[in-house]
This record gives structure tokens, C-alpha cells and sequence, in this order.
């Protein structure tokens, strides 16, 4: 009888496999939700940006001719059982450079035309002026907010970049303003007063922003900025010739930070408590293109259901996505190496 000895060979390999992602509103429930509204008048031909407040999200979409701006509720986004319906409309362009938020009970739109802070009810639509071109100049000085450098305080104040007078102003109540950080302080501090990119706090209050000069990543506690990130730091990352920070959010649900990095166009992302030592590319600029987003160019983050979520700069996508981590899986391979000894017994 003869007998045969089999040597298996099990390999494991680690190889990174892109969660397939989708829109959590596509485009077809905005359009159908506004031509009900205006009764086949006119349809939306580009987002704007969206937010979400946990499964409802709030989409700003626009016609450009005529130009009118509507937000659109949609409510249980990302199951069968979505609805969408207009929520509050402008007959014009209102929004043209503006940011959207969430402050309790209201939507909240920062700049724009013109150059005012609004704030919608997420109830009726009710739209009112927080804080007019008028009382800014009269409190701060400057009168210009620019396009998406903002984001919403953990109190539910404005927060943005105004660029008249180069510094970071808050609101404090409805038509109240102050300086939050100085054009003195970023100067003497980041080398200008240059800001770039959404703005973002974490948990414990502190305030991250991206400098236009330097191309790096700075927090502010409330009295210092300190830088985070070198613009040598993200290029090492990246491995291109440059950096600048196009979009910031915080997600609670992870506690991460996410930026898209406006060179590479990769995600990156990083834990505020130990930024150093957690900063990585979250997701590739391919990534983003060949998912459901369909460009790497996006107009803002948010967070979805504890989920990274953006709309894009590319009438094309027309889709509010959210955004996986692409994941590492395990893939067993076996091998049989053959016979490594015959025997004949007798």
C-alpha cells in the first residue's frame, strides 16, 4: 500500500476592499419634491450643499435661470420609506457662497447674499434675518463672510471667516456679534490672517481652522491657536507638492476629524486628542471618484447617522452620499505543495 504525506500551505493576505457606498438622497426625490412644489413650473438643476439632523436631511438645491433657491426636507433619507417636500424657498440667489448649519430648532445659512446670517425653522420655513450686513459692521467692523469658511458653534452660534477685516467672528443671540480670533492673533500667531477651508470644532470646544498662507492646520482653544498640522506634515501623507485644506467636520459618533485635503483630494482624518499619531488618509481621491459621490471635488462635509456625508461640486453626481472607510479583510489562500514523501509498505 502506498502512502502519501500532503504538506498545506494556508496563506492569509491583508487586502483593502472599498465599501460600496450610495446616496442617502438622490436626485430624483429633490427634483420630483420641488416640481410638485411649483407645479411643474420649474425644476433645480445643481445642489447646493445638505445637512443632516439625524435620519432627516435638509438639502439646498437651486435653479440658476431663473435663479431660485429652494431647502428640502427629507425625512427617514436612506430607507424606502424617505419623503421629500419644500421646506422654504427664495425666489432668487440668495445662497450664492453661503454655508448651511444646524442650530436647534433652525437651519442656518452663513453668508452668501448678502453677507447676512439667516436662520430657517426646520418646522414651518419660516425664514429670519439672525444677523444683518448692518449689525456686523456696526459691531465687528467688517461686513464680509466668506464662501464655506464657517460652521455652527456647539452652543448653536455662527461662526465664520470674515474677509473685509481678515478675522473669525461669532454671533452671540440674534443681530449680536463679536470677535471670536483677532486679525491681530493670527498674524502674530500663524504668520497671516489667512483662512481657508470649513471650520470645525470638537467636543471639548476647540475650534480647528486651515491657514491660506502656510497650508497647514491650526486649533484655537479659546485663547491660543496652535498649530496641528505643517503643510510638510500632509505632504508626507499625500505625497504631493503642496497642501490646503478645502472641508473640516467633526463626527461625535467616531471622534474623528475629517479634511479634504485640496491638492491630493484624498480624505484624511485624525483623532483630536492625539493628532500626530492618528493622522491618515481616511479615503484616495480614486476612492471618491469611483463611488457614488462621483468626484473627489466635494462642496461639504456633514455627518449622517454617525456616517462622513457630502454633496459635491459637480452637477453630474447630484447625490448626498455618505462616506465608509474603505475596510481590511483577511483572504485565505491554500496551497497543496504535493507529495513530500511516498513509502511503499508491504
Amino acid at each position: 500500500m502506498k502512502k502519501a504525506m500532503i504538506l498545506v500551505v494556508v496563506l492569509v493576505a491583508a487586502v483593502t476592499v472599498q465599501a460600496a457606498y450610495e446616496a442617502v438622497v438622490p436626485w430624483s426625490i429633490i427634483e420630483t419634491a420641488v416640481s410638485d412644489h411649483m407645479g411643474g413650473a420649474l425644476l433645480p438643476n445643481s445642489y447646493s450643499k445638505a445637512i443632516a439632523d439625524g435620519s432627516t436631511v435638509y438639502a439646498e438645491v437651486r435653479s440658476s435661470n431663473p435663479s431660485y433657491t429652494w431647502w428640502v426636507k427629507v425625512t427617514d433619507a436612506g430607507t424606502p420609506d424617505a419623503a421629500a417636500s419644500v421646506l422654504s424657498e427664495y425666489p432668487g440667489n440668495l445662497t450664492t457662497g453661503n454655508s448651511l448649519g444646524i442650530s436647534g430648532d433652525n437651519l442656518m445659512i452663513i453668508g452668501g447674499i448678502p453677507d447676512e446670517v439667516w436662520t430657517i425653522s426646520k418646522t414651518d420655513g419660516t425664514q429670519a434675518v439672525y444677523l444683518s450686513k448692518t449689525q456686523m459692521q456696526d459691531q465687528v467692523g467688517g461686513d464680509a463672510v466668506t464662501s464655506g469658511y464657517t460652521t455652527v458653534s456647539p452652543s448653536g452660534e455662527a461662526v465664520f471667516y470674515e474677509t473685509d477685516l481678515d478675522q473669525i467672528v461669532q454671533t452671540n443671540g440674534m443681530g449680536v456679534a463679536s470677535v471670536l480670533i483677532s486679525n491681530q492673533l493670527m498674524n502674530d500667531v500663524m504668520g497671516s490672517a489667512g483662512v481657508q477651508g470649513q471650520l470645525a470644532y470638537d467636543d471639548s470646544g476647540n475650534l480647528y481652522l486651515g491657514n491660506t498662507t502656510t497650508d497647514s492646520v491650526w486649533k484655537f482653544d479659546g485663547t491660543n491657536l496652535t498649530q496641528i498640522f505643517s503643510k510638510e506634515d500632509i505632504i508626507a501623507l499625500t505625497g504631493e507638492s503642496t497642501a490646503g485644506i478645502a472641508s473640516q467636520v467633526y463626527n461625535p459618533a467616531d471622534g474623528l476629524i475629517y479634511i479634504s485635503e485640496n491638492s491630493s483630494r484624498d480624505v484624511l482624518s485624525f483623532d483630536p486628542t492625539d493628532p500626530s499619531g492618528t493622522l491618515k488618509v481616511f479615503m484616495t481621491r480614486e476612492d471618491l471618484e469611483n463611488g457614488a459621490l462621483g468626484t473627489a471635488i466635494v462642496a461639504g462635509f456633514s455627518i449622517f447617522n454617525g456616517e462622513l456625508a457630502a454633496t459635491a461640486y459637480n452637477q453630474g453626481s447630484m447625490a448626498y452620499c455618505t462616506i465608509p472607510e474603505p475596510t481590511t479583510l483577511g483572504l485565505m489562500v491554500l496551497g497543496g505543495l504535493g507529495l513530500l514523501k511516498r513509502r511503499n509498505a508491504k
